[in-house]
């Protein structure tokens, strides 16, 4: 349902909590809205939330899909950054891990998995590069 279809208050809510918002708080938002007469800025105010400046709507923020997978073009991303399979396989499982145990939401999972990647690229040659002795070394 767009926000343009929308007839009833009941509806609009549904909506808004499809697009991401938790139902109370959807409830909250109509509620006021209503409270103070302004029934038209209410489904304007909701459109311009669940939607982009173009109109498209936005993506709502999910925790980890339950059949998200590594699909080959996950792999291929890893690769032409130069990881083995076996860095991939052991960086797909820190990944899921990681974001399962700590309830993460992104909105878009393949764009999570390419951030990861390449922050791996940042530490590999943060780790690569030879320490400069501190104080404390040129004292020993």
């Amino acid at each position: 349902m767009k926000v343009d279809e929308v007839k009833t208050v009941g509806e609009l809510i549904g909506l808004l909590v499809e697009r991401g918002l938790r139902a109370d708080e959807a409830y909250e938002a109509v509620t006021l809205a209503m409270k103070f007469g302004v029934q038209g800025k209410a489904l304007k105010a909701a459109k311009a939330q669940t939607t982009t400046p173009t109109g498209r709507p936005k993506k709502v923020k999910t925790t980890w899909p339950e059949r998200f997978s590594l699909e080959s073009e996950m792999i291929e991303f890893a690769m032409v950054r130069n990881f083995t399979h076996a860095d991939i396989s052991r960086m797909w499982e820190r990944f899921r891990d990681r974001n399962i145990s700590r309830g993460e939401q992104y909105a878009d999972w393949k764009a999570a998995w390419r951030t990861w990647v390449n922050n791996q690229v940042e530490f590999r040659s943060r780790d690569a590069r030879p320490s400069t002795p501190t104080e404390f070394d040129r004292r020993l």
